[in-house]
């Protein structure tokens, strides 16, 4: 009952905001003056983040480590310990589960936020990243040889796909479909079916080396990250639209469909580079800290969390290493706490509640 109730609530608001990007989609996305308004440091290079907009969390791996965030105040509220090298996490606000990805362990570790206890772990050979749909409780893992399809109701395995360079990792909830960045050469954008777990196309960038992908679920494109470009893919019928010439080592990228902008990290001039989904152009940028690699958006209440790997000096410490906060443009009202706040509801959320 719990869960159904939670799914419906969620499914309000997806369609409230659906009905929100219908209304602004059309317009130019607004003047893009971001800053970095907040770092949160670590003492290693971070792995990949992840978000829970309803509890209003911000969970970062590092090493053996995960800080949770209160993205509220961007203090840390608690370190979850675990395993040896926690490369990325993902978390299904809907179960309250957090998985995470333990290269060195080989291990998907699942932890309960309410209690943050690890209540099971699943044995996944160099696990290095992971995502959920949480529409349908399957989790995905890549680990550069296979995607592992789980059961997040059953902790057990359903599929393992064989695939060369299986590396970042999207999902469309709307669609059912998971899309896989093959960091091979050439690159090439995998589309997992959800519903039989089956790759149903594999699609060139025309670039090597396809590290990240990003879903707009809502327009239904998909935007991979690759050595020297970005590529944009319609979901629609799996071709490339066009491709974004970018020579600043992209890395990972996440789109805001709110305000048709995609953002790229760039590692070698240390910035954001932001581009207008809807033209395909580049519009700005954003500095940030040295070498920002992975990305987490939390399209409720409107922040992007970069993790930067910082600078090493040579005896195993690091200078720099955290997670930057970038606040992101605000088409509509913004409630307390930087909601944005869905034109079928224009109460103030509390962080924490559905």
């Amino acid at each position: 009952m719990k869960i159904a109730a939670l799914h419906g609530r969620i499914s309000l608001a997806v369609a409230s905001l659906c009905l929100l990007v219908l209304t602004f989609q059309t317009l130019a996305p607004a003047a893009h003056a971001q800053t970095v308004v907040a770092t949160i440091p670590t003492p290693n290079p971070p792995g990949s983040p992840d978000v829970d907009p309803a509890a209003g969390r911000l969970y970062i791996p590092f090493q053996n480590q995960i800080d949770v965030v209160d993205e509220n105040t961007n203090q840390v509220l608690r370190t979850i310990t675990l395993g040896e090298e926690i490369k990325a996490v993902a978390v299904n606000p809907l179960t309250s589960r957090l998985y995470a990805a333990d290269a060195f362990q080989g291990a998907l570790y699942i932890i309960d936020t309410r209690t943050f206890a690890t209540v099971a772990t699943i044995d996944i050979p160099y696990a290095r990243n992971v995502v959920v749909n949480p529409l349908t409780n399957r989790i995905y893992v890549s680990n550069s040889f296979y995607v592992f399809v789980i059961d997040g109701s059953t902790d057990l395995i359903l599929s393992q796909v064989s695939l060369d360079g299986a590396e970042g990792l999207g999902v469309n909830p709307i669609t059912n479909k998971i899309y896989v960045a093959q960091d091979v050469y050439p690159g090439a954008v995998d589309v997992l079916d959800g519903a039989t777990n089956t790759i149903s196309a594999a699609i060139p960038t025309g670039d090597d080396a396809t590290f990240a992908v990003a879903v707009d679920f809502f327009h239904n494109h998909v935007y991979a990250t690759n050595n020297s470009s970005i590529t944009v893919i319609n979901g629609a019928n799996n071709t490339v639209t066009t491709s974004i010439a970018d020579d600043g080592q992209p890395g990972g990228i996440v789109v805001d469909p709110v305000t048709n902008a995609a953002y790229i990290n760039n590692e070698i001039p240390n910035e954001v580079e932001i581009v207008n989904t809807t033209t395909n152009q580049a519009v700005g940028t954003i500095n940030t800290g040295t070498f920002p690699l992975f990305s987490a958006l939390d399209l409720y209440r409107g922040s992007i969390f970069v993790s930067e790997d910082g600078t090493p000096n040579g005896d195993g410490t690091f200078t720099g290493s955290g997670v930057s906060v970038i606040e992101l443009p605000a088409p509509l009202n913004i409630a307390p706490g930087r909601v944005r706040t869905p034109i079928a509801d224009a109460s103030p959320r509390v962080a924490g509640t559905l």
